[in-house]
This record gives structure tokens, C-alpha cells and sequence, in this order.
């Protein structure tokens, strides 16, 4: 008789909302590995490590969380909040390797955030980004954020936020030039920084005037990201869908 194969014991797992769909994303590039398989090569592989193993995990991530810290993106920029989602692995790594022991010391700053409802969602925003009339809020189910590169530069330009109906990403020229003028309306100073904007130059199939174009104000569109995907929420921004139960 055949002594190769592990014993099992079946038992049950509650699992959180983003943590099944982590998986289920994992899943899918696994050619559909089990929940069962890969909890048992997760578990296998995070706990009983050597000691060697785990300084040598643990310095890595100690080492990436430091260079990470000195980065100093604009304040309330979208690369700020990619720039905190990965601190915040790195102390969630570091904590378990280190028996909860945190590399973060910093005080986190208190944000209030506000309840937009959508359609078949609600959105939660920081109270401080302004509103943008758009398409009507019990018809969307996207937030599309205006950040401005180089915020900090400029004094400091404020967020703007829209509901929409359609994704983001699939806003025509006219339509993003269309918003912009709104966001005039609420914030009549942003048409300075909208005249400060540098068009690139080309030639030869060469940018003449990267150095100015980078260094100029330049407003971009972003979608807000939805709760429970892997992506990282700027200042806790995020939209969470509702589904008939």
C-alpha cells in the first residue's frame, strides 16, 4: 500500500471579502489551484522558517521600507498612495516575521472621509476633495479624481472629484476638457495653473522640452479603485459594491 500521500483533515475557513478575491486571483494564474493547495503551500512556505531564512526576509524588507520612507511625492498624490500601500506590506511582512514587532513609528494622519452613494455602490472620499457636477450620482458607478502633478510646487492644488456613468478611462478629450472648465467653476484659481500647462515638442520623434514639460503642473484622471482588488487606495479612497444577497 501506498505511504506517499499526506494525511487530511477537512475544516473550515471564514474568509474575508478581499481575501477571497486575493485568492481567487491567484487562482486564476495557478490553472485553478484549490483554496485547499494554496493555503497548504502559503503555510508550508511562511511558517517554521529557519532563522537564517527569516533575517534574511526580514532585513530585505526592513531595507525596502527605509529607501521607500525617503521618497517625498506630492502630498495627496496618487504616488504618494502607492508609495504608503507598499510601507504598509512592508510592515505587515515585517511584523509577521518579527512577532508583531512594527517598522512603522509614524503617526498616521486622521483624514475624514465622506459617503458618496452611487447606483449600485457608494463611494468613500476625503471631505476636503471638491465635487464636480458630472453625470448624476444615482446613474454612476464609477469616481473619477482630477490630481494635478506637481501639486506641491504650485501651493498646493486641491483634488476634484466626478461620479460618472462610464469607466474613467473611457472619457473622450472633449468630455475631460469639458470637466476641467467645471472644475474653474468651483475653484476659479485652477485656470492659472490650467495657463501654466507645458504642451510637449517633438521632433524627429525626440522630446525638445521634457525638462520644462516635467516640471510644469499637469492635471491627470484617475479612477477610483474598488474595495476589495489589489489596488492601492489613495487616502483611503475607494468604491464598494453593493450586490443583491
Amino acid at each position: 500500500m501506498a505511504t506517499d500521500e499526506k494525511k487530511r483533515r477537512k475544516i473550515s475557513i471564514d474568509f474575508d471579502n478581499d481575501t477571497e478575491i486575493l485568492l481567487d486571483s491567484h487562482k486564476r494564474g495557478l490553472n485553478g489551484a484549490s483554496y485547499s493547495t494554496m493555503i497548504n503551500d502559503l503555510v508550508r512556505s511562511m511558517y517554521g522558517l529557519r532563522p537564517q531564512v527569516k533575517k534574511a526576509l526580514s532585513d530585505a524588507v526592513e531595507s525596502l521600507f527605509e529607501k521607500t520612507l525617503q521618497e517625498r511625492p506630492d502630498f495627496g498624490s496618487m504616488y504618494e498612495g502607492e508609495r504608503n500601500a507598499v510601507l504598509l506590506q512592508c510592515d505587515n511582512i515585517y511584523q509577521f516575521l518579527n512577532d508583531g514587532i512594527s517598522l512603522n513609528n509614524a503617526d498616521t494622519p486622521n483624514i475624514h472621509m465622506i459617503k458618496v452613494d452611487l447606483q449600485n455602490a457608494y463611494a468613500l472620499l476625503p471631505s476636503d476633495w471638491i465635487r464636480i457636477e458630472w453625470d448624476n450620482e444615482k446613474n454612476s458607478n464609477f469616481v473619477g479624481v482630477i490630481e494635478t502633478k506637481n501639486s506641491a510646487k504650485f501651493g498646493g492644488i486641491p483634488h476634484f472629484y466626478f461620479t460618472s456613468k462610464k469607466e474613467i478611462y473611457h472619457l473622450s478629450e472633449t468630455e475631460e476638457n469639458a470637466i476641467l472648465e467645471r472644475c474653474i467653476t468651483e475653484y476659479p484659481l485652477f485656470r492659472e495653473i490650467l495657463a501654466k500647462r507645458v504642451p510637449l515638442i517633438k521632433e524627429n520623434g525626440k522630446i525638445k522640452n521634457f525638462k520644462e514639460y516635467d516640471a510644469a503642473p499637469l492635471p491627470g484622471f484617475f479612477s477610483i479603485p474598488e474595495d476589495g482588488t489589489q489596488s492601492t487606495f489613495p487616502f483611503g479612497a475607494k468604491i464598494v459594491r453593493q450586490y443583491d444577497e
